[in-house]
């Protein structure tokens, strides 16, 4: 007992009263951060991954690839997206039994289920969701040359920008992000109390909740 009572004095003093609350009640608030990029920009690589490697979109057989990468339950979310549409580069090993990256875009309306938010595509603006480098792969140029990759994919079809969100927390995100052209447009917050979550405000290209457009 004496031992559960220092610890909440020490979260006293270094929360403070407010502190214990949200605590208490679960509160929670993530500030995204929205990014998006020209594709008019030069394709600019600013160095070429250090081994071979074949990459390209992702067939829906291929998404087990992922899951030594991965939980079950994100393995889940992954073959929902394909199920919907939404695709996915792969970054392959040479002959293409393993793949050890990957980047998730599509030209559609998307909902996002973590985010809370329906991030809008347009005939000019399409967007890319949440990328992924295992951890023996990273620090070897692969977002910096699968990215051009996409961007070309989305150009060749007409459009003319490209969009994401990015965690505030996450800085080699933003970094990487910014090396590439990507400029910061808008934030929004993603707010958890009481078990129940949202977003606030929403954005010319996303809207809170499922808002995706029907018909």
């Amino acid at each position: 007992m004496a031992r559960a009572f220092r610890k909440l004095g020490d979260l006293l003093r270094r929360e403070g009263l407010s502190g214990l609350i949200r605590r208490a009640l679960g509160y929670r608030r993530r500030v995204m951060v929205f990014v998006e990029r020209d594709l008019a920009l030069e394709d600019r690589v600013p160095f070429m991954p250090r081994e071979p490697a074949i990459i390209r979109f992702m067939t829906p057989a291929e998404i087990d690839l992922l899951a030594p990468h991965v939980t079950p339950e994100r393995l889940e979310t992954y073959r929902r997206r394909i199920a919907e549409g939404v695709q996915v580069m792969g970054y392959f090993t040479p002959d293409e039994t393993a793949c050890s990256a990957w980047l998730w875009t599509t030209g559609r309306d998307y909902y996002e289920p973590f985010d809370r938010v329906t991030y809008l595509a347009t005939p000019s603006d399409a967007l890319h969701l949440d990328g992924e480098v295992a951890a023996d792969n990273r620090g070897r140029g692969v977002a910096f040359t699968a990215y051009p990759l996409v961007w070309s994919h989305w150009r060749r079809q007409g459009y003319a920008r490209i969009h994401c969100t990015i965690d505030e927390l996450n800085k080699p995100s933003l970094k990487i992000h910014d090396r590439m052209g990507y400029r910061e447009a808008e934030r929004f917050s993603v707010i958890s109390l009481l078990g129940l979550a949202w977003a606030r405000p929403g954005g010319p290209r996303h809207r809170p909740g499922d808002a995706r457009r029907r018909g």
